[in-house]
This record gives C-alpha cells, sequence and structure tokens, in this order.
C-alpha cells in the first residue's frame, strides 16, 4: 500500500537526481517493527527512530553525489544545506534541491516508521492508511489527471490491508467465543467497501466544493504571516519544475527586470468572445531600479454571481462611457489568474478583488529632511502641524480636528510624552480599481467560467488632446512616484522628446514614438545589480521587449508630470471565427503602458515596436501600425522561430473520467448485489446461517460481545428481538449441533431454518438501517 505511495511521488521526478524512496521506506517499516517490539518507552524510542532515519538520509543522498570519495560526497551535501540555508535566512530562492529530496525521504520514514509502529503496537491500520491517504493525495494533486490510476491502486490496497488487519483481529477475539464462517464475512465487507470508496470518489470528483467563504475569506485577508508563508513556500521549492502545467507569464507578483524572454506555443487561455481585447492580469504601480512591484493592498471577496456596475468617481471620469463584456474565459493550465479588459462586475465562481490601500505618509514633528517625499499639500500641512507641536503633546486629539478635508489621522507615535511623529493618508474611496484578479481556488485546466466586466469605449485623440491637467492627489501621489535616485539623464531624455508637445497626450505620443524605434529583442542580457532598468535599457543596451519598452514609457512621463503606471497581461491572441473564440499562447504575453487622463480615466499605450495598438473598446489598429507585424506572436503560418509550429485550433478534449467511474461503480454494485443474493439471500448450508446472523447483529449494532459464547449471545439476542426468539434459539442450536455433535450438516429441519432465518434477516436489516 505504502509503496504505491512512494512510487507515485518517485515517478514524477521532481528532483534529479533523487533518493529512493521505496528504499527509505523499507527501512523505515523494519525499523518500526524493531522498536515497536522493543522495550523501550515510546518517548525514547520515537526521537531515537527519527534520528535514525536522518542519519540514514543524509548516508543516502550524499552517496547520489559524483565525488568519488565519502568524505567528499559529505563534504558536498554539507556545502549545498548551507546554501539553502543562507538563502531561507535572506528570502531568496533556493538553487539547490538537496532541502526538497531532505523533505521527501523524512516523509516517507515518517509514514513507514509510525505506521509500522501503529500495527504492532495498536493492532490498528487507521494511522497507516491515514498518513498514506493525505500523502497520496497532495502528491497527485500536484501531477497531472493522468497520474490518478496511482489513486486507484492505492485505494484496493488499502481496502485489502484494512480487511487483513481486521480479518485477524476479528478471529483472534472469537478463539474463545464462537467461530464463525469467514468467506462470507469477508466478501460482504469488501463489497461493501468498494461501493462506498467509488461512490465517494464520484460524489467528490463531480459535486462543485463547498466552502463556507466568510471564513476563509477572513483568514485569508487577515493573517498576517500567509503571504510570509507562501513566501518560504515558494522559495523552498524554486528549483523543482512542476508537473501541472502553470502559468509562466502574466501572473500576480513583483516584475524584475530580467535577461532573455522564453516564451512557449503552450496555449494558456481560450477566450470565448467575438471582441478584440488586450487582456489585464497585473497593474503596477511602485517602480525602483530592479523593477516593479505593487503597493501594500487589500483583498476584497466577490461571491459568485454577485455585483454590479462598480460606482465611478464622477469627478474623475464622468465623461467617459462603457460598455458591458461579458466572456467564457477557459483556461488551459492549472492558476487562479483572471485575465480581463475591464472592471470586474460579476462571475460565475468567487473571485478575489486585490486592491491597492491608500497611502501612508509619515510627518516627523522635529525634522524637516523628509519633507520633499511627501506631496505638497501635506507638505504645507506638515509645517502647520509643526506649530502646534507642544499643544499636541498634552492632547493628541485635537490633531484630528486640525487635519484638512480629504486627510485622515492613521496613528501618532510618542516618546517620552512628546509627539515624534504623526501618520496621516488620504480619505479612501470607494471606487478604487482592483489591481488584478484572481479566482478564490485556482480554477481548473479546460473548464469554462463566465466573466462580466465594464469595458471603456473608444476615446478619440481630440478629447483626450484637451483633456485637463488637475489630476486627483491620489493618483498623483502614487503614479507620479519615482525613485529618489532616479537617473537623470532619463529625465533629461523625457524632456527633450516632449519639449515642443502642448498637452500630455502628444508628450505621451511623443515618448511612445520614439521608442518604437530601438531594436526588438527577446535575447537581451540582463542589467547588472547597480544598474537602473530603465536607464540600461536606454543607454546601454538599447533593446529590449515588451516589459522594457513599456516600463520606460511609465517612468519617462511620470518624470515629465504625467501619472501613469504599467500593465501586464496578454495580448487579444489568435482569432477563431467559426467558434467565435480567442486562443490566447504564452508568447502573447505582453507589457504596457497606461496613462491617466482626468475626465477619461486610464488610456492604453503601447510603446513596443510594431504591437497591434487597440484603442479601449475598440478592435482596429492605429492608423500607420503595420498589423500583424510580430512572426513570432500572430504570423503563426509563417513563423520562423526555432521551434514554433502553425497554431492549430486545440481540439475539444473529452473527459472520459465520468464514463470510466460510471462504469467501475457499475461493476462495482452488481457484484454487491450478487454477493448479497448468493450469501444472504439464498438460504445455504445451515451451518452459515449462525454467521450470517452473527454479522449482521454486529452490524447493527447489537452483536455478541467477545466474552459470551454461542448460548449467552442467543439468549441476549432473543431478548431484546422477543418476536423470533424461537427462529434465534433454532438457529444457534443447529450450529452448535453441526460444530460440536458431528452432525450432518443435510439432517437438521431445513424449511423451518430457512423460514426464521428470512424472518430474522429482515428484522436485522431495519435495525442496520434504522428503520422502523
Amino acid at each position: 500500500m505504502q509503496s504505491i505511495v512512494v512510487i507515485s511521488v518517485q515517478q514524477a521526478r521532481w528532483i534529479d537526481p533523487q533518493p529512493s524512496l521505496v528504499l527509505t521506506l523499507a527501512l523505515a517499516l523494519i525499523a518500526g517493527f524493531f522498536f515497536a517490539r522493543s522495550k523501550l518507552p515510546s518517548k525514547i524510542a520515537h526521537p531515537a527512530a527519527l534520528l535514525l532515519g536522518l542519519a540514514l538520509i543524509f548516508i543516502q543522498i550524499a552517496s547520489l553525489y559524483p565525488d568519488a570519495a565519502v568524505i567528499s560526497k559529505g563534504a558536498h551535501l554539507i556545502r549545498d544545506l548551507q546554501t539553502w540555508w543562507r538563502t531561507l535566512k535572506y528570502n531568496e530562492p533556493s538553487p539547490v534541491t538537496v532541502q526538497v529530496a531532505f523533505m521527501f525521504s523524512f516523509l516517507a520514514w515518517i509514514i513507514g516508521y509510525f505506521s509500522a509502529w501503529s500495527v504492532i503496537k495498536k493492532r490498528s491500520p487507521w494511522l497507516a492508511v491515514t498518513l498514506s491517504t493525505i500523502a497520496i493525495l497532495v502528491s497527485l494533486n500536484f501531477q497531472g489527471n493522468d497520474k490518478y490510476y496511482f489513486f486507484i491502486l492505492y485505494i484496493f490496497a488499502a481496502l485489502i490491508f484494512i480487511g487483513i488487519i481486521n480479518f485477524f483481529k476479528y478471529s483472534f477475539r472469537s478463539k474463545n467465543s464462537q467461530p464463525f464462517s469467514t468467506r462470507s464475512g469477508w466478501f460482504y465487507w469488501v463489497s461493501v467497501a468498494l461501493v462506498i470508496t467509488v461512490v465517494t470518489v464520484f460524489v467528490s470528483w463531480h459535486t462543485p466544493q463547498v466552502k463556507v467563504y466568510a471564513i476563509e475569506s477572513f483568514s485569508r485577508t487577515h493573517n498576517p504571516w500567509r503571504e510570509k508563508i507562501e513566501l518560504y513556500w515558494q522559495n523552498f521549492f524554486a528549483p523543482v519544475p512542476g508537473t501541472v502545467p502553470g502559468l509562466a507569464h502574466g501572473g500576480h507578483g513583483d516584475l524584475q527586470f530580467g535577461g532573455s524572454l522564453e516564451i512557449t506555443d503552450q496555449v494558456v487561455f481560450i477566450v470565448e468572445t467575438d471582441e478584440s481585447h488586450y487582456w489585464k492580469t497585473q497593474i503596477y504601480d511602485y517602480y525602483d531600479s530592479t523593477g516593479w512591484k505593487i503597493g501594500e493592498t487589500r483583498e476584497v471577496q466577490v461571491a459568485k454571481g454577485t455585483g454590479g456596475p462598480p460606482q465611478t468617481n464622477v469627478t474623475s471620469v464622468n465623461q467617459a462611457s462603457y460598455t458591458e463584456l461579458t466572456y467564457n474565459l477557459s483556461p488551459q493550465v492549472t492558476t487562479d489568474v483572471i485575465p480581463a479588459p475591464g472592471e470586474l462586475i460579476s462571475a460565475d465562481i468567487p473571485i478575489v478583488e486585490r486592491t491597492l490601500e491608500p497611502l501612508l505618509f509619515t510627518i516627523d514633528m522635529e525634522d524637516r529632511t523628509g519633507d520633499n517625499l511627501l506631496p505638497e499639500d501635506i507638505k504645507s500641512m506638515a509645517e502647520s502641524l509643526r506649530a502646534m507641536r507642544y499643544f499636541f503633546n498634552r492632547n493628541t486629539r485635537q490633531i484630528s480636528v486640525r487635519l484638512p478635508q480629504g486627510i485622515q489621522l492613521i496613528d501618532v507615535k510618542r516618546e517620552n510624552n512628546q509627539v515624534k511623529s504623526i501618520i496621516v493618508s488620504r480619505t479612501a474611496t470607494d471606487d478604487e480599481e482592483a489591481v488584478s484578479l484572481a479566482s478564490f481556488d485556482p480554477m481548473k485546466a479546460q473548464k469554462s467560467y463566465q466573466i462580466r466586466v465594464r469595458v471603456p469605449e473608444e476615446i478619440s485623440a481630440d478629447k483626450l488632446m484637451v483633456a485637463s491637467t488637475d489630476y486627483p492627489a491620489d493618483i498623483a501621489d502614487r503614479y507620479l512616484q519615482l525613485p529618489a535616485d532616479f537617473p537623470q539623464r532619463v529625465r533629461d531624455l523625457a524632456e527633450s522628446l516632449t519639449a515642443d508637445a502642448k498637452n500630455a497626450y502628444e508628450k505621451a505620443v511623443a515618448i511612445k514614438m520614439y521608442l518604437a524605434k530601438i531594436p526588438y529583442s527577446l535575447k537581451i542580457e540582463a542589467p547588472p545589480p547597480d544598474a537602473d532598468g530603465v536607464d540600461y535599457f536606454l543607454f546601454t543596451q538599447k533593446s529590449g521587449y515588451c516589459v522594457y519598452f513599456a516600463s520606460a514609457m511609465a517612468v519617462m512621463l511620470r518624470s515629465t508630470g504625467i501619472p501613469a503606471r504599467m500593465v501586464v497581461g496578454f495580448l487579444p491572441g489568435q482569432h477563431d471565427a467559426e467558434q467565435h473564440r480567442y486562443i490566447i499562447r504564452d508568447r502573447d504575453y505582453h507589457a504596457w503602458t497606461e496613462v491617466y487622463f482626468p475626465g477619461y480615466g486610464w488610456i492604453k499605450f503601447d510603446p513596443t515596436p510594431s504591437a497591434p495598438a487597440i484603442v479601449p473598446g475598440g478592435s482596429n489598429p492605429e492608423p500607420g501600425w503595420d498589423y500583424p507585424y510580430y512572426p513570432f506572436l500572430y504570423n503563426w503560418e509563417q513563423s520562423e522561430e526555432p521551434g514554433t509550429q502553425p497554431a492549430t485550433t486545440p481540439a475539444r478534449q473529452i473527459d472520459y473520467t465520468p464514463y470510466i467511474i460510471f462504469l467501475i461503480s457499475s461493476a462495482v454494485f452488481l457484484l454487491f448485489f450478487l454477493g448479497w443474493f448468493l450469501i444472504y439471500r439464498r438460504p445455504g448450508k445451515n451451518s452459515a446461517l449462525y454467521s450470517r446472523m452473527v454479522i449482521l447483529s454486529s452490524l447493527a449494532g447489537i452483536g455478541p460481545r467477545p466474552w459470551q459464547t454461542s448460548l449467552e449471545f442467543a439468549h441476549q439476542l432473543a431478548t431484546l428481538l422477543p418476536e423470533h426468539a424461537q427462529g434465534i434459539n433454532q438457529i444457534t442450536s443447529v450450529y452448535l449441533q453441526i460444530r460440536y455433535g458431528k452432525q450432518p450438516l443435510e439432517s437438521a429441519p431445513r424449511k423451518d431454518l430457512t423460514e426464521a432465518w428470512k424472518n430474522l434477516r429482515h428484522t436485522l436489516l431495519k435495525k442496520l438501517f434504522r428503520v422502523g
């Protein structure tokens, strides 16, 4: 049974080379047997067994290293463990897999040792089965559905294991009471167990998950250690490739400037719609020299099927108009990322919206040097608050009263009864846009989900050219941010490019046209650790891919006083007109820039050379752009990129799993009823009737106790069922005569026995199923 579990883990080849988990399990079972048979108390035996396991695992893993000498193998292993520990301390991804090898091996040791201990000491199979079931379900959860035959094999092995343990345990208890025929009992128990197992698997496989979302949502949003735990987990398994296809690009999380971009033909999403859109997956607001980050966020759960059109701040985007779009999203990989071309209205699954928390501003009541990082209005407010510092020392409640409208007090830091600093923020609004959307649970590959969003309609260039430059304070605070050491030559370049522009729109177009002249390349060198990514792209590398183009446009606009942000997601994909859908591949991964225009909101600009430009709500490329241009993005039939193939519409895959499970269930039910008919419906031999009476009575909770003789049990049962007393005594009497009196099997009054058994069986079944 447990060999099936460890083989299912081992065949996934998560790490290579990997230690033999079968060997580790075998040694653990042997250790559990001998420690259980020893006279050592468990407080000593368990720690000793675990230390023994660690030592054996260390030796086994060290033997996998290619070093010639034994000491060199051990030293190499210790160095790798030190490397992993160093990355753990600094929250960095692990470059080695030794920690994973130790985890798999140690878990195999724990499962084997404690299972053997439980079976020997307690004569119970349940700890072994519980540990093994958890292990195989966790393992198969990270593998493809084609590996679930391991679970079927495991179920059969576990049932046999449970049956053997219970059979011998029951036989042992029955030695001094009444023997009975085990053949019918064994068949009945296995049949019942198989039916329950198959039905349970079938129902759980195809029944929607029932979750207490309020509790899960609270724990997800109020757990201060969740992100740290997730980070440690990701870093721990960083060098382990996943066996279930996942989303390689376009996911959530920080976006770092890197080297060459490797993209594939893997289909990641199929979107059923005829409208062409850019599909957002993540919006970034914070820039530093290494890439883009997401500010402090909060997660808001939108329950399945609920929601409505988001409230719009009429002072900022009251001139924009929107249309609703409903589309069916079919992920082809396991992911929780939901690509959307606009703001969420509703969905047929629970959605988690991640929105930005208001920025916090710290006002030092003694030192003014930090004021240059504050917005102008808050900087002015800081001076007036410092003038009343000594008044606030005595009455901090007055601070909130002195704050202007739209500013709220978050915290007051005191030291020696003196106000040292004040933390404030702008009052949060109800129209915060989500920076990412995710399903509450990972979506299943090839399953369709319905999403409804609102998408801004096309805004003409004439309107954008006369748009106001009076930016809302919360927009300017966040989307004009640049690091203090932002390179001056990038600012100078942006200023020179926009010197002749008369408005924000012309400035954006000027920067976009300049960037479009820079060569596009997937094969580039990563910026040095001490370099600014955009500066390196513009002045040193002078080539790059979408992430660099979009980043350059965003920060150059910010340096000229225009709010801009970075967005990643996917290009529209390949249109399948016959099926009314778009096929989105990994190679459609893309990044672009959004620029804020008061009165119209965020407008998309794509500075990547010859990228198909789609204005909000529109499906036509901008004039002057040759669409399609990228052979590796759209011109599939003529692509000359190495390793690419002409695109074909993915065939709709038929899931035969329900049919297979239905056939298995039908066969097991047929086996069960056939066994029931042969064993319990047919009278059978006289000697078997007593055994059947014992088994049905036990199932109904009124069976014999281990210390009772056959006559004592018959008297007890007759007392509980007085209407069947005569039949019970008759069956028991015939059984004793056959067993101890050597009476021939067919010499008993068969007709009377058969009738007595039928009546008694009916009553015991009613007791068993609590009927009557």
